[in-house]
């Protein structure tokens, strides 16, 4: 399965989102015209239907599909992505997560 992800540092750490629905126990990152992006935890559909139909409309949420954990890449890989092109295409066999830079 090939996915489009977008890079967020949040704190100085990277985390790569996805448009895909979110659901309740995910973590999303939420921004206001892609600054200040924060993480939230969706504990209910409250906070899912405040995050996905905001009175902003430049605020976006994005679920979170991989975090700094689960990122294999190098420092300067995730300096590169953030500096030229903030999107990268994945390849997920399983467990396995090849990126294609």
């Amino acid at each position: 399965m090939k996915k489009t992800l977008k890079l967020y540092m949040v704190d100085e750490k990277p985390y790569f989102v996805t448009l895909d629905p979110i659901q309740i126990g995910d973590k999303a990152i939420v921004s206001v015209n892609n600054q200040y992006p924060s993480i939230v935890d969706c504990i209910n559909q409250q906070v899912i239907d405040l995050i996905t139909n905001p009175r902003l409309t430049l605020t976006k949420a994005y679920k979170i599909f991989l975090t700094p954990e689960t990122i294999n890449l190098d420092d300067k890989t995730i300096q590169q992505i953030n500096e030229t092109q903030s999107t990268v295409e994945v390849e997920i066999n399983g467990q396995e997560i090849t990126y294609e830079l």
